[in-house]
């Protein structure tokens, strides 16, 4: 994680510092505040993941993270901040597997109601439900979850101006 802000200040130090001046460049706290919110997501999402045990080894699945290049160029190069839905479509996955199924539901709610194409993993909790025995009970606590976390965006559509932005792009 470190090595990742390291090389994103050194980028962000060379190529985009003002050589004109001979000011000693200093991180202030507008520039240094996003990169540390996505580089505290980022580590929350990799500790997700080992959780997961995605790979069958954590320390597999935390080198397969960090060392990806699609990772680094999104959130420390292009600067989106689309790691937040999906550490909490991560999170709501942990939740599902520890069987917390009321959670799983919120998590994925909020997954989907900060990026819509979260909604895409939906089928596949449905699948999961229906085809092993231990999540069969889990369908009902889910929807309610995601319920719970999808009403007061709907709220929102009440607004003419959310849906002209949101719905009309």
């Amino acid at each position: 994680g470190t090595t990742v802000f390291i090389f994103y200040f050194f980028i962000y130090f060379f190529f985009f510092n003002d050589t004109s001046t001979t000011e000693i460049y200093t991180l202030s706290l507008h520039d240094a505040l996003p990169i540390f919110t996505v580089l505290l997501l980022d580590m929350f999402l990799a500790w997700t993941l080992m959780r997961l045990k995605v790979l069958g080894n954590e320390k597999v699945a935390a080198l397969f993270y960090w060392l990806n290049p699609i990772t680094l160029y999104v959130c420390y190069w292009h600067g989106q901040l689309d790691i937040l839905p999906v550490l909490l479509l991560t999170l709501s996955l942990m939740f599902l597997f520890q069987e917390r199924f009321l959670y799983a539901g919120v998590l994925i709610g909020l997954a989907v109601g900060a990026k819509f194409a979260m909604a895409l993993a939906l089928p596949f909790y449905i699948i999961l439900g229906l085809r092993e025995k231990r999540f069969a009970t889990s369908l009902l606590p889910i929807l309610r979850g995601i319920c719970y976390a999808l009403f007061p965006i709907t709220l929102f559509l009440l607004s003419f101006g959310y849906r002209a932005m949101v719905l009309g792009t």
